[in-house]
């Protein structure tokens, strides 16, 4: 798990390995909280993807934000699955 804070230029807190357990409950806690989330397998270069976004704060929202993480299950995956993109 990735935690990206608001303020961009403080680094990512990670968590490398969650039990699937208690996962449900975080994901529910989390749309409860009003906290945009996203689940993929891939594992992201955080520090790059950031380090682009303060650079062209503008190019950024005007490319969508963090939204094409959203866009990382493809259509053969949420066809297989209902609980594709919420994410993390």
């Amino acid at each position: 798990m990735a935690i990206v804070l608001k303020d961009f230029k403080k680094d990512i807190l990670r968590i490398d390995s969650i039990m699937s357990t208690p996962l449900d409950g975080i994901k529910e806690w989390l749309n409860t909280a009003g906290i945009k989330h996203y689940e993929s397998r891939l594992n992201m270069n955080w520090r790059q993807i950031l380090k682009t976004t303060t650079e062209d704060p503008q190019s950024f929202v005007d490319g969508g934000g963090l939204e094409f993480l959203s866009l990382e299950v493809s259509q053969s995956d949420s066809d297989k699955s209902e609980e594709s993109v919420q994410g993390i």
